[in-house]
């Protein structure tokens, strides 16, 4: 009797823990979402910052905090795990994986951040989880119910009614275009981040295979993920050194609002990494879907945005099919 009750207080503390992991994403997706719809909008062009500058600040900073929270916790082992871990063994290289899958999915983000306002990015990017349920069916062998099933078209059906309509003002084929790019982007990011979770959630959360040593931590994890991300982002960055927008010096247009962007984004990328390890990358979904609300809610007081009726019935789908899928 006495040895239940440590446990059920054991089981209630972590509960409480994947809560507050849950509510801090929510919070972080949105502020995200505003910093990085403010940080597009630039009417000055010239102004407007590299995307891959950005990336590769961000997955610097993520590999720096990763890296100190590596050193700390292993109370000054780092150096003799990053060898253990990624010299000795190939099993990093592995990570490089779902870090490209990632990095094309953050890309893609921005993309469509800067044609989508913010509550049409956060309902159209809810397709997410649909897909990332498909993917977790394929790839980590979970198994749904019917209803779930049900809850996943319900889910599409939402998104479908929540798209932005052809308003008489705006048919301008170059806005157009621009709305459609955004949609585009955000279903390929989708099938990215969906791909990158479960095979990055297959790499957490198995034992691996280091000859009963012990296993990558999540910081450990981040560190690869963060340094194959710089590599890509660099390539990126030479591969298109000739273009108009690579004709800025490095870091040109990082202003303080872009410079609190890497800080959440490094953060965010830290406390996602911590979610799928101590749950899975469907659940991580969920903080989406919530945040999707939150969102709306913001982008009306902030922005301005005007809600259809057609935009609120579908979100009210979306959120609800979220809602009975995990019940």
């Amino acid at each position: 009797m006495n040895q239940q009750a440590p446990d059920k207080n054991d089981s209630q503390e972590r509960r409480k823990k994947k809560l507050a992991m849950l509510f801090s994403l929510v919070i972080l997706e949105n502020v995200n979402v505003i910093v990085t719809r403010h940080t597009r909008t630039i009417k000055n062009t010239s102004e407007l910052y590299n995307i891959s500058d950005l990336m590769v600040t961000i997955e610097c900073a993520k590999l720096l905090i990763a890296t100190i929270m590596e050193a700390t916790n292993t109370k000054g082992r780092l150096c003799e795990l990053v060898w253990r871990h990624n010299i000795e063994s190939l099993e990093g290289l592995k990570v490089s994986i779902p870090a490209f899958l990632y990095y094309l999915q953050n890309t893609l983000f921005y993309v469509a951040l800067s044609q989508l306002s913010p509550p049409i990015f956060q309902v159209a990017s809810q397709i997410r989880l649909m897909i990332t349920a498909i993917a977790s069916v394929l790839f980590l062998q979970r198994k749904y119910s019917s209803k779930q099933w049900v809850c996943l078209f319900i889910l599409s059906c939402g998104i479908a009614f929540a798209a932005p309509e052809e308003s008489q003002g705006s048919s301008i084929p170059e806005e157009l275009q621009l709305r459609f790019s955004g949609f585009l982007a955000v279903i390929v990011a989708s099938i990215c981040s969906a791909l990158a979770g479960v095979s990055f959630e297959k790499f957490l959360q198995s034992s691996g295979d280091f000859n009963a040593c012990e296993t990558p931590s999540v910081f450990m994890r981040n560190i690869q993920l963060a340094f194959f991300s710089i590599i890509f982002a660099i390539l990126q960055r030479v591969a298109n050194i000739n273009s108009k927008e690579n004709s800025k010096p490095f870091l040109g247009g990082f202003s303080a609002w872009v410079w609190l962007l890497v800080v959440l984004r490094a953060t965010t990328g830290l406390v996602v990494a911590i979610i799928i390890k101590h749950t899975s990358t469907v659940v991580k979904s969920i903080a989406s879907g919530v945040s999707l609300i939150v969102g709306c809610t913001v982008a009306v007081l902030f922005f301005g945005n005007p809600l259809t009726w057609k935009f609120i019935f579908g979100a009210g789908l979306v959120m609800l099919s979220t809602f009975f899928f995990f019940t």
